[in-house]
């Protein structure tokens, strides 16, 4: 066996070439291409998360307003309770203060009536007396 010094050349000068015309051909593009595919790929996780925080974003947004609409109601409706309970408690004092009105207006109406039934009474006793009397002695 013997190495051969022009053959062990011509290889590495054919291998060398064969490099070059590969890195030409091959692997400039192919690396062009996988930069550019990868470029697509970054721009489209990019939009993608933007898209996310945009849809988070109203979400958040969206509970946020339906949370104060919830408030609000609330609190309309504590007003309208606490409304509700002033007017009862003054309906109540009202009608209890009416109450109190009437039933002091019967009690004068009432002695008046015993007063006028008493006197009337007095008036008609004599003669009342006086006709028991009669039947008496009759």
């Amino acid at each position: 066996m013997n190495i051969q010094l022009s053959v062990i050349l011509w290889t590495i000068i054919c291998f060398c070439i064969l490099m070059l015309v590969l890195d030409r051909l091959l692997f400039r593009p192919m690396f062009t291409f996988m930069r550019a595919r990868q470029k697509k790929i970054d721009a489209a996780a990019a939009q993608r998360a933007a898209v996310q925080q945009q849809l988070l974003d109203e979400a958040r947004q969206r509970s946020e307003e339906e949370l104060a609409a919830k408030q609000s109601e609330r609190a309309r409706t504590a007003a309208a309770v606490t409304e509700a309970h002033i007017h009862a408690d003054n309906s109540i004092a009202e009608a209890s203060a009416r109450f109190e009105k009437e039933l002091a207006e019967s009690k004068v109406n009432l002695e008046k009536e015993r007063d006028a039934l008493e006197s009337a009474l007095e008036q008609a006793l004599p003669g009342l007396a006086a006709a028991f009397a009669d039947k008496l002695v009759s």
